[in-house]
């Protein structure tokens, strides 16, 4: 039986591991990325070999472009929580 963890304990934004997280599905998605682009689109297509700084590159520009219509959107109306705060505190129906 795992022991209980005292109420002060929890944190509610666990950044560290968060950026540690982030950094690996980085780092084994270019290894994934320069991989794949190495065997498959050399040996059939024969294109030039990559390498994983190029991999790293065309994944942060695939995620730039991902990223920017949702940031758009996102600032384009009000966060949800801050109206639940609005509506809670009574200052909004």
């Amino acid at each position: 039986m795992s022991e209980p963890t005292a109420p002060d304990s929890k944190r509610p934004h666990r950044w560290g591991h968060a950026l540690l997280t982030a950094t690996v599905v980085i780092l084994l998605g270019s290894a994934a990325l320069r991989w794949g682009w190495n065997t498959v689109a050399v040996d059939l297509f024969q294109a030039p070999a990559i390498t994983f700084k190029h991999a790293l590159a065309f994944e942060a520009a695939i995620a730039a472009l991902v990223a920017v219509p949702f940031l758009i959107a996102r600032g384009s109306e009000p966060r949800r929580s801050h109206r639940r705060r609005l509506v809670a505190a009574g200052k909004r129906s």
